[in-house]
């Protein structure tokens, strides 16, 4: 495990995976770029699982800076799961927001267990080829 501030993070291959504690600042959302961005030279895209169980918020700023970086990222799919209606709104709110202004490049969801998020990136392609984004 990764210790990013109070989150911890792990990667599996073309995986990142986050488990969120507490708040996140845009000091920890800059460390786990930098932990993308290592498996994005390694395989060329990555997909983001994360565990919202114990996220409590995200400021403003930094809900604006991981639209904006998703928007961008070579990620190829997205899965909640866990956490508080707050945080499940949270998660909605910034890919509901992308998906508005057109950002949104890749299949994201809400799931209720790391095993459904394990099954919804693998059936959008992780552990295979970085190509484009399987719809």
């Amino acid at each position: 495990m990764i210790q990013i501030g109070k989150h911890h993070a792990r990667i599996e291959g073309q995986v990142l995976f986050f488990y969120l504690s507490g708040d996140l600042t845009m000091q920890d959302f800059l460390a786990y770029v930098k932990l993308a961005e290592q498996i994005v030279s390694a395989h060329g895209c990555f997909y983001i699982v994360d565990d919202l169980s114990h996220l409590a918020t995200a400021a403003v700023d930094v809900r604006r800076a991981v639209a904006s970086w998703l928007g961008t990222a070579p990620c190829r799919g997205i899965a909640g799961y866990g956490g508080s209606l707050k945080a499940r709104t949270l998660f909605t709110l910034i890919v509901g927001a992308m998906r508005l202004l057109g950002t949104l490049k890749c299949p994201a969801t809400l799931v209720r267990s790391e095993q459904e998020a394990r099954a919804f990136v693998g059936a959008h392609g992780a552990h295979g080829y970085c190509g484009a984004a399987k719809s």
